[in-house]
């Protein structure tokens, strides 16, 4: 039987290509006929798409230098609708769950839980999936994207799948921007262009403090960041806002702490620069009312950011770690 893992082992050639920096979709053109092999072997089992994206299989993490630094394997998560979906790059099957299994195109998968320790003592779950085909040819490892704010246990989740029971509860939603997962601190999502898809504001109350105000981006990639230095700026004055409203340029909801707005013309986060300033980081950011830029039409090293699901570190990428403390905060 052949065993794919989608880890960062299994992309050795990718190590010596410069990428573009920050998270980037790519594929075939860019991977090697060898790395690429993985996927097709996986969408081979999976049911036929008509607008299946060859050139976007992988999101991919490289530094300011455009150095590898993670790969997000393909994964399942839930959809707004409560389903569960197989995303892989830019493409997503729907997965049936069943008695004690998961079931997609002609794959057949169990769920695996391990308990790990991160370098601070503290437990987390790292939850996959292996799928195999009915005769054993292939096997592949996919990771389940846990909410990290989720409180199921290892128990519980093998309960509910042993009932057959869905656990699209407990899953990151597939592609939803602004909502869900961890929030980082903005020098951890690297220099780059990025598609801004939300603005989340809320309240943040320390021990001992009074509260204040701050704000969350969202951008397409999946991931969540605090607002810092000029941004804050822009989103303290309020006026942005109101105006990307007015020009229907964004829809807003209330949340409990304050707002979410779902940005809908293009807008980019861009960060050109990131600094180590004594304890923290000084970050140069800015919001453009534009496209990202640097998406080939025919990627040669990178295809630059797309939409796909949210990502988080790599020991998360198939599981659940403990969420961020008030140290994470951007004050």
């Amino acid at each position: 039987m052949l065993a794919y893992t989608f880890s960062l082992d299994a992309f050795p050639l990718l190590t010596m290509q410069t990428l573009d920096p920050g998270k980037s979709l790519i594929g075939q053109g860019v991977l090697s006929p060898s790395e690429f092999e993985q996927f097709e072997a996986l969408i081979a089992f999976l049911p036929p798409m008509e607008a299946l994206n060859t050139q976007e299989v992988l999101l991919v993490q490289a530094d300011s230098s455009g150095v590898l630094e993670r790969v997000y394997a393909p994964a399942l998560f839930a959809t707004e609708e409560g389903g569960i979906v197989l995303r892989v790059g830019a493409n997503t099957w729907p997965v049936t769950p069943a008695k004690g299994y998961f079931h997609v195109g002609r794959l057949t998968g169990f769920l695996n839980v391990e308990m790990k320790e991160n370098f601070r003592k503290e437990q987390y779950m790292l939850v996959s999936v292996n799928f195999s085909d009915e005769a054993d040819t292939a096997s592949f490892s996919i990771g389940v994207r846990i909410l990290p704010e989720s409180e199921v246990t290892q128990v519980q989740l093998q309960k509910l799948v042993a009932k057959g029971d869905s656990i699209a509860a407990h899953l990151m939603v597939v592609g939803k921007g602004g909502t869900g997962g961890t929030v980082m601190k903005m020098h951890e999502l690297g220099i780059g262009e990025f598609r801004l898809v939300s603005v989340e504001q809320v309240e943040i109350t320390k021990d001992g403090e009074q509260p204040r105000t701050s704000w969350i981006l969202g951008v397409d990639s999946g991931d969540r960041v605090w607002a810092k230095s000029g941004i804050i700026v822009l989103l303290k004055d309020g006026g942005w806002i109101k105006s990307c409203v007015k020009l229907a340029k964004a829809t807003m909801q209330d949340t409990k702490g304050g707002f979410l707005v779902d940005l809908a013309i293009p807008f980019t986060l861009k960060i050109s620069k990131i600094e180590k300033a004594g304890d923290g980081f000084a970050v140069n950011c800015q919001i453009l009312e534009r496209e990202p830029r640097g998406v080939a039409a025919l990627p040669s090293v990178s295809v630059g950011v797309a939409a796909i699901a949210p990502v988080t570190p790599q020991r998360q990428l198939v599981g659940n770690a403990p969420s961020g403390s008030f140290e994470d905060m951007p004050f």
